[in-house]
């Protein structure tokens, strides 16, 4: 069996499972891409993908596009990063639409509020009717709860019985030391991201205006066009000498950051997955999430972390009150929260589990539970 992912370019949360996939299989793994890292993701920081034993092919013209998708279809499994979103993308998935071969989607959740939410809808409804017999199967990235994946593809009309859940996948750093990342005297949370309103930043303000317990800090990493806007607000809220806005830097560096705080903070008001919360939980960094992340499928038990409730600073205010007045976390949390990551959420684990979803798919085999969706208590 070959596998081959169309996507518009190579990212570093996309490879963990791409390449382990490559070491799993008798066949071959191609990952085919419109780009490189882009220019726009690296200024981000972003670090350049492992291709291990993948076969990459950037920007291919029809003739190889037309060879990858008739060559042996039936003994090919296709998985698209959605169906008209890329162009290199949709060309691919309508030639395969005319063979005879296994073809999954592999996508993120949308946002749903306000006209443009509804447009989304429509095209996405417009797209199962037109192509939905052609799918087999459906990775849903952030599959539960009504903000779910699982929910807005049921909502198109695709079958519970074909969308599975999914996520982005990383491996674990080589090295770990817990206890050289405690500070007893103050609680030290972080945020990564680009400065968006998206992000919802400054929901997290008002929430850490309101928090009576003052030993806290907030580490802000990145930039974008509400750098201003945010230190500005910062002050209205007299929080601005707790926070550190600290410009973009090379990942490594970052995860250095995050690996000495006692808490991730992602507020944003939508985020199809939210990668950072891959990345704190591997360094044994509880995180906190709005529950319109797709991420929070990874914080399914208190220990790990939390939901709140999208763009209620209120809500956000009481768990942050809570975690702060409970104290960073021990050692001995930090190593649970860090080796269930790693047991859990590695590219190894996430590329079984697709073989595991594609043979039930293939009728061989009984539907799996992804293991990052198993409670342990």
């Amino acid at each position: 069996m070959d596998i081959i992912f169309w996507q518009n370019m190579k990212a570093f949360h996309q490879s963990a499972h791409i390449r382990a996939l490559a070491d799993l299989i008798d066949g071959e793994v191609v990952w085919v891409v419109e780009e490189e890292l882009s220019s726009d993701r690296q200024s981000q920081g972003w670090p350049v993908p492992n291709d291990g034993n993948v076969q990459v092919i950037i920007k291919p013209e029809n003739p190889c596009i037309n060879q990858l998708v008739h060559t042996s279809p039936h003994n090919t499994v296709h998985i698209f990063s959605g169906i008209g979103a890329f162009p290199l993308v949709k060309k691919a998935f309508l030639q395969a639409s005319n063979a005879d071969t296994l073809m999954g989607l592999l996508v993120e959740n949308h946002p749903r509020r306000g006209i443009i939410g509804f447009l989304r809808f429509v095209l996405h409804r417009m797209n199962y009717l037109r192509y939905g017999k052609h799918i087999d199967f459906i990775l849903a990235m952030g599959y539960i709860g009504d903000n779910g994946g699982g929910n807005w593809f049921r909502r198109c009309g695709y079958s519970d019985n074909i969308i599975f859940p999914y996520g982005y996948f990383l491996d674990a750093p080589e090295t770990y030391d817990p206890i050289a990342t405690q500070n007893f005297n103050k609680f030290n949370l972080v945020f990564i991201g680009r400065y968006l309103h998206l992000k919802g930043v400054d929901i997290l303000f008002e929430a850490l205006a309101s928090i009576t317990n003052k030993t806290w800090t907030l580490k802000m990493i990145g930039d974008g066009p509400l750098r201003n806007k945010w230190k500005r607000l910062s002050v209205k809220h007299a929080i601005e000498k707790k926070i550190q806005f600290i410009p973009v830097m090379a990942n490594q560096d970052a995860m250095k950051i995050v690996e000495a705080s006692d808490l991730l903070i992602l507020p944003s008001r939508f985020d199809g997955w939210g990668v950072v919360i891959n990345e704190a939980l591997l360094r044994g960094v509880p995180v906190i999430c709005s529950d319109r992340c797709g991420g929070q499928d990874l914080l399914q038990e208190s220990w790990r972390g939390e939901t709140f409730i999208s763009e209620s600073a209120e809500d956000l205010r009481r768990i942050l009150q809570k975690r702060i007045d409970l104290g960073p976390p021990s050692s001995e949390d930090r190593i649970r929260i860090r080796n269930w990551a790693a047991e859990n959420t590695s590219g190894h684990i996430a590329a079984k589990y697709l073989l595991d979803v594609i043979s039930h798919v293939r009728g061989h085999g009984p539907r799996p539970v992804p293991p990052w969706l198993i409670k342990s208590d």
